[in-house]
């Protein structure tokens, strides 16, 4: 039995590209699995203070 959901998340920073091959390699030891890829933006506090305004 193995994984059937494998998730990276990446910031496209210098790093996301060793994280990406790292995750494709992971997967292809899992036939049938299937990767996901989110982008994390690492600059949410302008976000935050929206939803401060709004409340």
């Amino acid at each position: 039995m193995g994984y059937k959901n494998i998730m990276v998340a990446v910031g496209f920073d210098n790093q996301a590209q060793a994280l990406l091959q790292k995750a494709e390699s992971v997967a292809s030891h899992y036939p049938g699995a299937t990767l996901s890829i989110i982008h994390v933006d690492m600059n949410v506090a302008e976000f935050y203070q929206a939803l401060l305004v709004l409340i």
